[in-house]
């Protein structure tokens, strides 16, 4: 049996699969498919330095990002890629780091999603020893509106980030509060595609601090 599963999702709620034609002057000229890759080579950058297989880490995002290049946003954003890490020289100690990126328009999909990441745990303790998840979550709209989607993270008891491309406290009233802000670990917003960024280093570095890897 393996020692253990880190997934890490990053879920992106409405009109985000617009990112780059909607608005830019509001939410940069960036797409999410650009957001998707940038995630992928610092996933892959912050964990090479820590593990022992780093070239393999390099040739597979060469490869991963090598099919991306000509994909099409309409065919939508539902991407799960798994990377086993070996922690020692002898091999023997590995570590799975799944990061799953997934978009959607729909408010019951997001909550959906949360649960079917809770209800999949069971089946992933048959392979591994542990499992934990860890969520980024630019919600866009429904961090203002949805308190379902509030209950459902707290009834999973999901460990998240709240992102937003654009400073939520310079723009309407309505958008300067959210209904997730207070239950997150931290919230980033104003700083573009880059707050994504930011969020799965703090992750990566709060896993290591847990001395996973």
């Amino acid at each position: 049996m393996k020692e253990k599963v880190i997934r890490l999702h990053v879920l992106n709620g409405p009109n985000l699969n617009l990112l780059g034609k909607r608005e830019p002057e509001k939410y940069g000229a960036t797409s999410l498919i650009q957001i998707y890759k940038n995630l992928l080579k610092t996933l892959v950058s912050k964990l090479k330095k820590r593990v022992k297989n780093g070239k393999e880490l390099d040739l597979f995002l060469k490869e991963t990002l090598a099919e991306l290049i000509d994909y099409d946003a309409e065919d939508g954003f539902d991407f799960a890629l798994p990377l086993s890490l070996c922690l020692d020289k002898s091999g023997k100690r590995e570590l799975t780091i799944e990061l799953y990126f997934y978009q959607t328009n729909s408010e019951s999909a997001l909550i959906d999603y949360l649960h079917n990441c809770y209800f999949s745990i069971s089946k992933y303790l048959e392979q591994y020893k542990a499992v934990e998840d860890y969520f980024i979550i630019n919600p866009a709209a429904f961090g203002h509106t949805s308190v379902a989607l509030r209950d459902a993270l707290l009834a999973v008891e999901a460990k998240f980030v709240e992102v937003h491309l654009s400073n939520i406290h310079k723009r309407e009233t309505f958008r300067h509060h959210t209904y997730l802000q207070d239950i997150a670990q931290g919230v980033i917003c104003g700083l573009g595609e880059k707050g994504y960024e930011l969020a799965l280093e703090f992750w990566l570095d709060y896993i290591y601090e847990l001395k996973v890897f």
